[in-house]
């Protein structure tokens, strides 16, 4: 359209050639207006008219990309792939259910002992010792090991058969052993990582620094232990050199219910910005509506102590020895 009309400085004003103090401006503007008025039509309803012939078009933008979409997939052109879903599935289990998972599962830890599951004699084929078990092939085969009754010396003494390698029966018996003990270790281990009930994936985005003892980590950590389905974007911030330095930091829920953004001031000392980071995480785990009230209150102290769990657990207290402390 060929306005009449441009926005100004102080508010609109009339395009050159449409001056009111010349006939030719003042007959082209009076009839651009009687044309609106002729029309039946406010400048309100002419607003939403034009609103709403831009929705349609986009709308129908859309119809033509959807039916265009619809006839390439009724061609095999487009394939819809299933939607890829984050889903954590253990390894270690107490009761398998297949083949895999017994595999998997057929050493394990009892008792401060390895365990082989299913490894006794049939028919019942009952869970058992990992040192019976090889007590079984040795008297199953004629071998003379492993017939001490101490559980001690039977893990010695396949320690030193060890150099047997696969030269002798009882090397590989040795070996066999060293497997199982070892894969029940190592299972243990896994366990520990899976009680958190996270993939390998989301434990490394926890906590990827390169401080071993850095507490910005451990604060994330601990929130995330406490509230895996609450998300927010975290920034250090810095205040500019006309606002006051008093505050530490702040949380910003956005109107439309996105994700929250953790805003920390880094002027302050690091045990401050590390308090306020828990603070702010504490207001992303009760939401906006909870300012510092008992609900907040009693979020921030969970993380407080889930954080200090964690430093016991990273950095045990050294026991006390007669020594003393060296020095540079």
């Amino acid at each position: 359209m060929d306005r009449l009309t441009r926005r100004m400085c102080g508010g609109w004003g009339l395009v050159e050639g449409c001056e009111l103090n010349t006939p030719e401006g003042m007959r082209r503007v009076v009839e651009r207006l009687a044309a609106y008025e002729n029309s039946g039509m406010t400048p309100e309803l002419a607003a939403q008219y034009a609103k709403y012939e831009e929705d349609t078009k986009s709308m129908m933008r859309d119809m033509r990309d959807l039916a265009d979409f619809e006839l390439a997939q009724a061609d095999g052109r487009i394939m819809i792939l299933p939607k890829a879903t984050k889903s954590f599935k253990p390894v270690v289990s107490d009761d398998p259910q297949d083949n895999v998972s017994t595999a998997l599962n057929l050493f394990y830890v009892k008792d401060g002992w390895t365990w082989v599951r299913g490894g006794g004699p049939g028919p019942a084929y009952a869970d058992i010792s990992l040192n019976d078990y090889v007590r079984m092939i040795a008297r199953d085969h004629g071998l003379e090991i492993a017939k001490s009754s101490d559980e001690d010396e039977i893990s010695i003494e396949m320690a030193e058969l060890l150099l047997d390698g696969t030269s002798t029966i009882d090397g590989i018996v040795a070996t066999l052993y060293t497997a199982g003990w070892a894969f029940a270790e190592l299972r243990e281990r896994l366990k520990g990582y899976e009680t958190t009930g996270k993939t390998a994936d989301e434990l490394l985005r926890q906590r990827v620094t390169p401080f071993v003892n850095d507490p910005f980590s451990m604060v994330w950590v601990a929130f995330k232990n406490l509230y895996p389905d609450k998300e927010c974007e975290v920034f250090w911030d810095q205040h500019q050199e006309d606002e006051h330095k008093e505050e530490y930091g702040f949380t910003n829920f956005p109107s439309d219910g996105s994700t929250p953004q953790v805003f920390v001031y880094a002027e302050h000392p690091v045990n401050i910005q590390t308090e306020t980071f828990a603070h702010e995480l504490a207001h992303v785990a009760v939401g906006p509506k909870h300012e510092h009230d008992d609900v907040w209150e009693a979020a921030f102290d969970a993380i407080f102590k889930e954080y200090n769990r964690l430093g016991d657990l990273m950095f045990p207290k050294p026991e006390s020895v007669g020594t003393e402390n060296e020095t540079d």
